[in-house]
């Protein structure tokens, strides 16, 4: 668990909307992300993230691609257009040929479930540092991923 000493070193808190209607991947992925120093709100629907998107300026979406009441896809579409909020897709719709109907065009990234926590912490570093590396500091998740490694150099 990353503690308040941690967090006090880091000079800017990532803020991530996390959208998925599996209510156990959110809730373990949501305390993750929160642990690793991530400013953390969770959606279960495309209208309750259009909704925190409205309110919050969000650094990040990871959007599950079927939702109850609509498609990954399009939503992130509307969090880019009206918000210009970036993605990470997450999806459990894998085909023999990769994964099958994300837009990739619409994220920066597509991770397949079940989720590797390692593998989408480097990811969120990956996206977060590419949008304007001048204005992000070091990203919190470095920090814990090294610790849950055993290399926290």
């Amino acid at each position: 668990m990353v503690t308040d000493e941690r967090r006090s070193s880091v000079s800017r808190t990532f803020s991530v909307l996390l959208i998925d209607d599996h209510v156990d991947t959110l809730t373990v992925l949501s305390k993750l992300l929160g642990s690793a120093g991530y400013s953390v709100q969770t959606a279960t629907s495309c209208r309750d993230a259009l909704n925190a998107a409205r309110n919050v300026a969000f650094d990040l979406a990871i959007c599950d691609i079927g939702l109850p009441d609509g498609n990954g896809n399009d939503l992130m579409r509307q969090l880019a257009e009206n918000h210009g909020l970036r993605g990470i897709a997450v999806t459990g719709w894998v085909s023999s040929g990769g994964i099958a109907e994300v837009q990739s065009n619409l994220f920066e990234a597509v991770l397949p479930k079940p989720i590797d926590f390692v593998k989408i912490q480097e990811t969120i570093r990956k996206v977060l540092h590419s949008a304007t590396p001048s204005t992000h500091p070091t990203d919190p998740s470095a920090e814990a991923a090294r610790s849950v490694r055993g290399t926290n150099k």
